[in-house]
Order: C-alpha cells, then structure tokens, then sequence
C-alpha cells in the first residue's frame, strides 16, 4: 500500500475543513422552525420533572419571600427594557432558600410550565462560562456544532421561549442556581467583582436586552448578589430570611440528619435547639455540621453540644470583634483651665486619660438594631464613610450586606447576636425573631 505524501495528507484536511465551514454556514442560514425543538423541549421537561420528583421528598416551609418570586414569574412580560427583568435570591447559607426554590419551580413545572433548572459550583478565581453551563443543561452535546455559539443561544430561546408560551401559557423560566463546592470557601472582593460581572452581564442580554425568558439567580455568597444588584440596575435582590424560632425547631427535629444525633429529652432537645438558633439564626447545614463534630466527639449530650456551638460561634465572630476594636483617631484634647491644673498638681492627681473609642461600634449597632431588612443612613456623611469602609472589607471579614441601593444590612446573624449584647431580647426588639 503506497504511503500518502504530507501534500495529499495536507489537500485531504483542506478539504473537510472547507466542506465543514460550508455545512456551518449552511446551518447557520437555518430558519429557527428548523432548529431541533424537539429535543431541547423534552430535555427541558425532563430536567423539571427531576426537579420535581427531588422537591416531594422533604417538607416545605411556606415563607414571605415565595410570594415575591411568584409575582415576578406570573407578571406580565418579559419586555426588552423592561425592569425588573430578573431576580438574584441570596440569604444566608443553609437556611432552606434551595428548598423553598425548587419546591416552587416544580410547582410550575406539574402546571405544565417550562422550568429550566440549572446549577454549577462556582470557585474563587474560576472562570464561569455560563453559556456552555446552559448548554450543558439543555444536554445539546449532539446538536449541530453552530448552537454552541453563544450567538446563536438568543435565537434558540426565543424560539423556545415562543413554543413555550404557546404550549404553556408563559414564557421558558429559568433556574440558575450557583454555590460553592466547599462549605465557607473564602472569595476575594476582586472575585466576587468578576463574577458578578459574569453573572449580571449573561441575566441583562437574556431579559432585559433580549427579552426571552423569566430569570431567577440563586446565589449562596451574598457579596456577590450585592454587586449584581450595584452593577445590573434592571434586576432585583430578594433576601431569604431564617425560619421562625418555632418553625425552625419543628423542622429540624422532622430532618433524619438532625435528629439522630440529638437522642436526648424533649426539654434538651428545644435547649439545644435554641441555643444554637440564636447564634446561628437558622442554619440547618451548620447545625447538621456541628452535631456530627460533637458526636465524632463523644459530647452528644446537651451540654457537650452547646460546647461545640460555642467554639463555632467564637470563631464566627472573630472578624468582627477584629473590626471593632478599631478606634477612632484621638480628637485634641480640649485645654486645661489653669485653675483645674493648679488643683490637680497640688492634690498630686495625674491627668485622667481618654479610652479610646470603637471605630465602627455606633454605627453597626444602628444597622444591627433597625432589623433584618436594614438600615436606611439618611444621607449622613461620616456613616456613608464608615459603610464605604466596612464594604471594602475582605469578603469573609465583610460585616455589611446591601438589601437596596441605600440599605445595609449585618452580613450574618452571629454579628447580630454579637453586636446587640447576646440576648435574645436584644434579637426579639430588632425584629429578627
């Protein structure tokens, strides 16, 4: 058999990649009709009914914040321009917000609405490509190589989104839910920044620039649903709030995971149950976490429990003892009279020193006191400055979150605890619990 010369071998590979760049161009000049909806139909039902069919299996605990997403998803739209176009969801991890999300997303899914979910880990310094994340999602690994471009992603949903309304009713929702793969792995201010410009950037061109869909973002680092919510004026930032006290307790001993490790009396159990609560505001990860460690550590009766939860909550609370034990630059001091002096030296007294004072202390504990849903400054100079400051922190030292534009809000609820005295009548009047 003669062997091929390098210039046959060269014209043969000219060849394909000429007839591939024809078939390309030819598939490109498709009209959408002719796009395979078929598949991207059936991959998008298939997707929502694993949703939902996960959702039936754990109980649901209705929230406020349900009927803020539905009124966005049943609204009238999407329209180009038209703000809000979509929604970030954030709160505090481990609190039930992916819970609450799917369980309503697979009700639409069983009215025979589209959902599309999508989910994918995000990393500190990854790149997030978030048009392949939804081609992936779609499973469109065999569909002709020219729906990999992200331009031709628009013209793909619209024609999906347009079926959808027709066989459904409403437009293609999509559920774009982003964690991170370790429990508190920490980001960088920078990090957040891109990510959030990924993030917000791909939300805009598919609601508000092309209006194709109803959106909602699920994100578990608050700082960068903050920066969306800065940098994207067109979307809107719902906050999820921790369970009732007396809903989190009843939910908590319903979970397997939870209550096998707290073998103890009814009384105990609420002890402990409380305990926690009040550091922690409700966060079924953490409480999972810490009752593994205390078992792990022969300490499963109340009081080895609530030992575990201290060390846990001296930990937490470590950046912000750090923040504020910042103080203020000394004022001068006002001139001693010379009548005030002459007493002093002649009764041998020494000049009484100033304590220093926290930096930050009076204005967080403004913040901590005006509740959950934040503070609103009022325009004042100097506490614009020390928000500025407190929000250019380190993400994982960040003692401030944004609910609006001019709202802030304590980044975690053990800062509350912390900031207002650690008494649970300090939380109640604050409107927390």
């Amino acid at each position: 058999m003669r062997a091929w010369s390098w210039d046959a071998v060269y014209k043969v590979a000219s060849l394909c990649g000429v007839i591939a760049l024809i078939k390309d161009a030819l598939l490109r000049r498709l009209p959408p009709r002719s796009l395979p909806l078929g598949l991207l139909r059936t991959a998008i039902r298939d997707a929502g009914q694993q949703m939902s069919d996960e959702s039936k299996r754990v109980r649901v605990v209705e929230r406020p914040e349900k009927a803020t997403i539905q009124a966005f998803v049943n609204g009238p739209g999407p329209f180009a321009l038209a703000s809000p176009s979509f929604l970030v969801v954030s709160g505090a991890q481990g609190t039930g917000k992916s819970t609450m999300l799917k369980s309503l997303f697979a009700e639409y899914h069983d009215d025979r609405r589209w959902v599309l979910p999508v989910s994918k880990d995000i990393d500190p310094g990854g790149k997030l490509d978030l048009t392949e994340v939804v081609r992936q999602a779609l499973r469109t690994q065999n569909l002709p190589q020219f729906l990999l471009s992200f331009q031709l992603i628009p013209t793909m949903l619209r024609t999906l989104s347009e079926k959808c309304s027709r066989e459904s009713g409403g437009p293609l929702i999509v559920y774009l839910q982003l964690s991170t793969k370790t429990r508190g792995v920490p980001f960088t201010n920078d990090q957040c920044d891109a990510l959030a410009t990924e993030i917000g950037a791909f939300g805009r061109k598919l609601t508000y620039d092309y209006p194709l869909c109803k959106l909602v973002v699920e994100l578990s680092v608050s700082l960068i649903a903050d920066k969306i919510q800065d940098k994207f004026d067109m979307s809107r930032l719902v906050v999820v709030d921790p369970l009732p006290l007396k809903s989190f307790v009843a939910l908590a001993l319903e979970i397997p995971e939870i209550a096998g490790y707290l073998k103890m009396d009814e009384q105990s159990q609420e002890e402990v149950l409380k305990y926690f609560y009040l550091r922690a505001g409700g966060s079924f990860r953490e409480l999972q976490l810490l009752l593994e460690n205390a078992a792990k550590a022969n300490a499963s009766d109340a009081q080895g429990v609530k030992g575990e939860i201290d060390e846990w909550y001296r930990e937490k609370i470590g950046p912000i003892k750090d923040v504020l034990a910042e103080t203020e630059e000394e004022e001068e001091e006002e001139e001693e009279g010379w009548l005030e002096k002459f007493f002093r030296e002649l009764w041998g007294e020494k000049k009484p020193k100033k304590e220093p004072k926290s930096k930050y202390l009076g204005y967080v504990t403004k913040v901590a006191q005006a509740g959950p849903k934040g503070y609103l400054s009022g325009g004042d100079d100097k506490e614009t400055k020390l928000k500025m400051e407190l929000r250019r922190l380190q993400p994982a030292q960040a003692v401030l979150r944004s609910t609006t534009s001019t709202r802030v809000a304590l980044r975690h609820w053990y800062f509350v605890f912390y900031v207002l005295g650690e008494t649970e009548e300090a939380l109640q009047a604050a409107g927390y619990m």
